[in-house]
């Protein structure tokens, strides 16, 4: 079963629950597609986007939604931070499971030391290095930091 199956599936599941909340989540998820769908219609396929794309726009949705409850924090407005969160859960369940400290460090050692980078100039070829072979699986800003500090020592 494909991501967007996933999604229609929890979609219709919501629905005959009756989980508001879970349904607007999900609705914006769907939404979210379909203006991508549209956006890159010339060469996207009868069946859709592929499940990388969508993997990438839950990651965005995702990474929005805890930048939000961050700010939501920063004003003491904790009821507007927690429904981020929530959501926040909500989409990440459709992505891989997220990397642990340990292997997020192993896959950083073992992408600096394919792509043989000495200094900071070499991040990009990292990140990419990182990015295209664990898709959806860590926090873009977190990793780039970390990458970013190993380098520079």
């Amino acid at each position: 079963m494909g991501l967007q199956d996933r999604i229609a599936a929890a979609l219709g599941e919501a629905e005959e629950q009756g989980e508001t909340t879970r349904l607007s989540i999900l609705r914006l998820i769907e939404a979210a597609i379909r203006d991508h769908e549209i956006a890159v219609r010339s060469g996207a396929s009868e069946e859709g986007i592929d499940d990388d794309a969508v993997r990438a726009i839950l990651s965005r949705m995702a990474a929005q939604r805890r930048e939000s409850a961050r700010e939501y924090e920063r004003a003491a407005r904790l009821e507007q931070a927690e429904r981020k969160i929530a959501e926040a859960e909500e989409i990440e369940a459709f992505l891989p499971q997220q990397l642990s400290e340990r292997e997020i460090d192993e896959a950083i050692c073992a992408a600096i030391a394919e792509k043989d980078a000495r200094s900071i100039r070499d991040l990009g070829h990292v990140m990419a290095l990182l990015k295209s072979r664990l898709p959806g699986q860590f926090d873009a800003a977190e990793l780039k930091a970390r990458v970013q500090q190993r380098l520079e020592s």
